[in-house]
């Protein structure tokens, strides 16, 4: 992904550039400058990742709970106590923060020079040097788990 930041004189000016990255012409608005923008847009994306992940495991154990309540009906008692549902459920909500941290290892944000004069600034969201270490183990790593 590439932020492109300069003032658009022509619909025609979005696109993709020669390597096949896609760009946005973007204009600053109120109090956030574009390189603000390019940074918090980063972060906020794993967050999103981080909670759609929370999401997936609290509805599979709530899958697992209603299984265990419906398929086991002399035991359900025994097995789905207030002590496992906390447990269950803080553990929904901590095991994707561990599980994600590939995913944020694994892309940075870098700043392209430009030729053009207008241009504020490219910034590309990249593989990062770590993730191309090691004979690309963590790009590796990302692509089994996230895809």
């Amino acid at each position: 992904m590439v932020l492109n930041f300069h003032y658009m004189r022509d619909t025609r000016e979005a696109g993709t550039d020669r390597q096949g990255h896609l760009f946005f012409g973007l204009l600053t608005c109120g109090m956030f400058t574009l390189g603000v923008l390019a940074f918090f847009s980063f972060p906020i994306s794993y967050l999103l990742q981080v909670l759609h992940t929370i999401s997936i495991f609290l509805t599979v154990a709530l899958a697992v709970w209603r299984y265990i309540m419906v398929a086991l009906p002399m035991i359900n008692r025994t097995l789905c106590t207030m002590t496992r549902a906390k447990c269950a459920i803080s553990s929904s909500y901590l095991f994707p923060l561990i599980l994600c941290i590939p995913l944020y290892l694994t892309f940075s944000i870098e700043q392209v020079k430009s030729k053009e004069p207008e241009t504020n600034g490219t910034y590309i969201v990249n593989y990062s040097e770590l993730a191309k270490a090691n004979n690309k183990l963590l790009m590796k790593i990302n692509f089994w788990i996230f895809r």
